[in-house]
Parts: C-alpha cells; sequence; structure tokens
C-alpha cells in the first residue's frame, strides 16, 4: 500500500500498546510515512541533560548524528534522517514513549510538541513504580526557526520522570507534483512507467506538465528495480527522481549492451538517493548522459548515487558523451571488466563533468578518462573527490582538469596517478591534491599544454615529456620538497 496517511489529533491521553496517534494537530494532513529500523533517540537516564523535571518543557533532537543523539542518551551511531540531506524535513515521527515510572518522583503525565512549544496534550500516563509505554505520532519542528535546531519538545506533568523515545517511523509533507514507485502499493511499479506519465503531460502540454515553474518528483520506494534489457530514459526535464538511499533503492538491468542502464539526454533531471547497477556479457554502462548543458539551466544531476558496471569488455560506469554535461556530487562509481581495460568516468571531446565529494574505482582500468579526439578536449572540475585506478592508472587525462583536494592513487605496481597524452591543447590544474603513482605527461606528440600542481603530495617520479610542467609548494612522498619543474 502506499504510505500515505492523514494525521489527526490525539485528543486524550494513550494508555497500551495502542495505534499511534497524533501528540496536537498538524497542519501537514497528507502526509507520506517512511518506516525506519527502530532507533533511540533519546533516553534521559543518559543524557547530558538528565530526566524530565516536572512542568518544564525540554528540547530534543528528533534524529541527528552521532554527537547529537548519543548527547541525548540515544544511538551511539546516531539516528537518521531518511531523506537527508536533499529532501524535505519530516513533520511528524511515529514513536514509542517511555515513561520509567520506578525511577518517577511521583504520579503524572508525559506531553509531547514541537520544539519551542509547551506540551500540552498527554501521551503516556504514569505512576511512581510502574513503566508504561505508549506508540504515538509526535510533530516536529521545521526550519530555521527551530530552538537550537531541535524537533521536539517533552515535558513532564506533575512529577520528575526518565524517558525514552525510540523512532520507528518519519512522516513527509507530501508533494504536490509527486508519484510513487514502489513494488507494493505505489502508483507505479515501474520508475518507467513514471517517467512515461510525466512525458505524456509534456506532450499533451498540460498545465500540470513539468516545468521550471513546476518541477515535479517520483519518489521510488526502498528495493530492486529490474528494468532487463530497457533502458530507464529521463528525458523530462524538471523531475527529480529520489530513491530511499544507495542501499535501499537499486536500479538494475542490462541497459541494451552499451547503452545504459540510466540515460540522461536531458538538462534540468536529477537523479538521487539510490544506485545503479549493471553487469552482465559484453560491453555494459551503468549511466550514459548526453544532456547538453543548455545556458540558463541547471546540468543534469546526480546527488548521492553509486553507479557500478562489471562486463566482460570494455564497461563504463559513467559516460559523457561528447558536448554533454553533468554535475555529479556525494556519490560512488565503480567498474569492473576483469582482464579488459575499462573506464569508471569515461568524459568525450567537449564534455564537462563536475565531481564533488566522489570516490571513483576502477581495478582494472582507469578511474576517469577525458579524451580529446578532433581537438576538442573534454573537461574535468573534480572538489574533495578520491580515484583509484590499478596496473594501468588513474586517470587518462586528453583534456583540461581541475583538481581541488583531491586524491589520485595507483594501487599496483606500474600503475600512475596521472598519464597525459593531451591529444588536444589542454591544461591541468592540481592543488592541496595528493598523487600516488607516477605522472606520465605529454606521453606522445601533442599541441602545447600545461600542468600546473600547488601545495600537493607527488609521490611518484614526474615525466614532463613534451608538457610544461610547473609545481610550487610541493613535495615527494618523503615529504621533500619538489623544485619548480617537480623533480
Amino acid at each position: 500500500m502506499k504510505w500515505e496517511t492523514t494525521l489527526a489529533l490525539g485528543a486524550a491521553a494513550l494508555l497500551g500498546a495502542q495505534a499511534p496517534a497524533l501528540a496536537e494537530s498538524n497542519p501537514n494532513d497528507n502526509q507520506i510515512y517512511v518506516p525506519v529500523a527502530q532507533c533511540r533517540v533519546l533516553d534521559t537516564r543518559q543524557s547530558t541533560g538528565g530526566n524530565l523535571v516536572a512542568n518544564v518543557a525540554q528540547n530534543f533532537y528528533a534524529y541527528g548524528d552521532a554527537a547529537a543523539i548519543s548527547a541525548q542518551g540515544g544511538n551511539p551511531a546516531g539516528c537518521a534522517d531518511p531523506k537527508a540531506p536533499d529532501g524535505p524535513e519530516p513533520a511528524a515521527m511515529a514513536v514509542n514513549i517511555t515513561a520509567v515510572g520506578n525511577q518517577a518522583s511521583g504520579s503524572g503525565n508525559i506531553r509531547a510538541a514541537i520544539a519551542g512549544v509547551i506540551p500540552s496534550n498527554a501521551l503516556v500516563n504514569f505512576k511512581q513504580g510502574t513503566n508504561l509505554s505508549n506508540a504515538a505520532i509526535v510533530p516536529l519542528c521545521r526550519g530555521a526557526l527551530c530552538p537550537a535546531n531541535k524537533q521536539l519538545s517533552l515535558m513532564s506533568a506533575l512529577a520528575n520522570v526518565p524517558a525514552v523515545v525510540d523512532v520507528t517511523g518519519y512522516f513527509y509533507p507530501k508533494d504536490t507534483n509527486l508519484v510513487t514507485v514502489a513494488k507494493d502499493g505505489g502508483d507505479y511499479v515501474s520508475p518507467s512507467d513514471a517517467i512515461a506519465y510525466l512525458k505524456a503531460l509534456v506532450v499533451a502540454a498540460d498545465p500540470a506538465a513539468p516545468s521550471a515553474a513546476n518541477p515535479w518528483i517520483v519518489q521510488i520506494d526502498p528495493g530492486v528495480y529490474n528494468l532487463g534489457a530497457s533502458p530507464l530514459v529521463l528525458d523530462v526535464p524538471y523531475v527529480t527522481i529520489r530513491g530511499a538511499g544507495q542501499a535501499a533503492t537499486i536500479l538494475e538491468g542490462l541497459g541494451a549492451s552499451a547503452s545504459g542502464v540510466v540515460q540522461m539526454p536531458a538538462d534540468a533531471v536529477t537523479l538521487s538517493q539510490l544506485s545503479v547497477r549493471v553487469s552482465g556479457a559484453g560491453s555494459r554502462r551503468a549511466i550514459r548522459v548526453s544532456a547538453p548543458g543548455a545556458p540558463g539551466v541547471p546540468p543534469a544531476l546526480l546527488s548521492h548515487v553509486s553507479a557500478s558496471a562489471i562486463g566482460e569488455t570494455f564497461s563504463v560506469g559513467v559516460t559523457v558523451l561528447p558536448s554533454a554535461h553533468l554535475k555529479m556530487v556525494r556519490g560512488a562509481v565503480s567498474v569492473e571488466s576483469p582482464g579488459v581495460v575499462s573506464d569508471a568516468i569515461e568524459v568525450n571531446e567537449a564534455a564537462t563533468i563536475e565531481l564533488e565529494g566522489t570516490t571513483v574505482k576502477a581495478p582494472s582500468g582507469w578511474a576517469l578518462e577525458l579524451t580529446g579526439m578532433g581537438g576538442t578536449a573534454a573537461t574535468a572540475v573534480a572538489r574533495n573527490a578520491q580515484f583509484t585506478g590499478g596496473p594501468i592508472g588513474v586517470a587518462l587525462l586528453n583534456g583540461n582538469l581541475q583538481a581541488d583536494a583531491c586524491f589520485f592513487e595507483a594501487t599496483a605496481v606500474g600503475g600512475r596517478a596521472i598519464h597525459a597524452t593531451q591529444d588536444a591543447p589542454s591544461t591541468a590544474t592540481i592543488r592541496q591534491s595528493t598523487l600516488t603513482g607516477p605522472v606520465a605527461l605529454n606521453t606522445f606528440p601533442a599541441p602545447s599544454s600545461t600542468t600546473r600542481i600547488a601545495a600537493s603530495k607527488v609521490a611518484g617520479t614526474v615525466t614532463p615529456g613534451t608538457a610544461s610542467v610547473t609545481c610550487v609548494a610541493s613535495y615527494n612522498g618523503s615529504f621533500a620538497g619538489l623544485g619548480s619543474n617537480c623533480r
């Protein structure tokens, strides 16, 4: 069934293991429910702030990292908001609240509300000497006005008492323009069907069709969605395809050989919070991008996406076709083709890729390849990214590279951190980064090119070839300073 509910007012105190009820009225009456593995967000017996004090409202985190949650006695690993960081903040949470009555100073009740509000609805009545629990749905504070970024207010009326709160799920405001994909009970059971519906709105010039002023979300629930040989073609702009997390929502298929399991031919399309994987005989591609990156239009975006390709011949995790533009944030790309040189990320001539906080691995090939066919170089801009390659090398550059705070590591003997043939005029600028493995520049006759390395560790021999090479404030694997020629 759909995880969709209407939140109703819980008008009286609840006792025992009853169905969840809302602690106070909530303005978001049409919600999407996302269950989570039960997680302890609060145990005042272990909290730095101590137990609930009679008739004093206290604010707490309803989700957060290890530091925030453990400080209030909760799970040492924290309790994650399943839609963070791209999704909306939860508007309510489903909880089990326990009043530890055998440590109470008397009888009373525990009340809950959004942080910053004095609670008025009693959720758990307790008496001294008896522990009592209750299931409830509690509204949460959202946005910049939440006190100290906390979401939940609790108060014990009449007596001091320890409180324990375990979360079992979160409620999110349902986006106006949203369709759901689920293995059981969504609007659609296939992501392709959801995209086909939105495309039909565009073709029909329907006022509800996706546009810059009217974006849509396709929410894909947890599960493995096997697309077979038919790729998921994201050709409707201003649509976000959002999973429940890289480990929870998985798109897999054969990708029609080398054409890609997921194809992104349109700008202003976002794929987020999921994994794309492909395996099988022959050549395989996980994600294939041909979005042109038109001026004034957001580029195709991969946000918190994992892409992997395993093939018997040349395979690619993410390929960016000529003149296309892709941005990838906090993702992971890997490729495995035993005995065959393959690319984790392949960027073709005149194409551009922006990488931020992304891990790229190719144990049998190149982690990053920029091509320069026809004399037109590809471009990569990388920030806080990690590239790992095997016996061939890490990055093969026939194009422009700008790397800031990145890590290039050749994990096998003979592997090269950077191998630049530069068939097209190009520039490589590497700052505050680490290069582990040889750096070979312009190993073949090439047009004029420049490589600049600043404030970086170069743990390998630099062979400049015909390139112009400059090092500034850089050092080798023994932390000895390098000269201006990187040697």
